[in-house]
């Protein structure tokens, strides 16, 4: 969009809102304002002149929950108050650094965006805040497997139990 100009979008979900400044701005509406409708799982952050004390969004009606926003609202339920982290807002590059934002991971579930921005998988369960999914690290994971005795009859059932360690252990399998 051309600078000075304006969107009116019925459902800005989710979105990533930064780095905009409206001269004179006194409200907060460099980024935001919102008088209905329905705002979910948006950054709104670094909006408006330099030395902003008003924050990126002005809310007054509608729904406006698990945002991520520079200075605190007084609307809506879940919304954080927080730096993104983005990669480089400087040029551009408005994706989550790491898992450190508190963007990452901390979204509601929306069953009609499946994807993000550039086409990656949104976590049904905790997507991330913004118009980009943080890409889960891979990580390894460690597995013990431990017996209580050395043989076994020739033929016998045995049962062996392990214990998976590690970050996202949960539902681990082995094989």
């Amino acid at each position: 969009m051309p600078p000075g100009s304006t969107r009116q979008v019925a459902t800005p979900s989710p979105c990533t809102i930064a780095g905009n400044v409206l001269t004179g701005d006194d409200r907060g509406i460099s980024g935001l304002q919102q008088t209905g409708g329905v705002s979910v799982n948006n950054i709104i952050y670094g909006n408006g002149i330099e030395g902003n004390t008003v924050g990126s969004c002005y809310v007054t009606g509608g729904t406006f929950n698990t945002n991520v926003v520079d200075l605190a609202a007084l609307r809506g339920i879940g919304n954080i108050e927080s730096d993104p982290r983005f990669v480089d807002a400087a040029i551009d590059d408005f994706q989550l650094a790491d898992a450190s934002s508190a963007a990452a991971g901390t979204g509601a579930p929306i069953s009609t965006v499946p994807d993000d921005f550039d086409g990656m998988t949104r976590s049904a369960i905790a997507p991330s805040v913004g118009a980009y999914e943080l890409e889960a690290p891979s990580a390894t994971l460690g597995a013990a497997i431990q017996s209580c005795q050395s043989r076994y009859p020739q033929g016998a059932a045995v049962t062996l139990h392990g214990l998976a360690l590690g970050q996202n252990a949960a539902g681990a399998s082995f094989a």
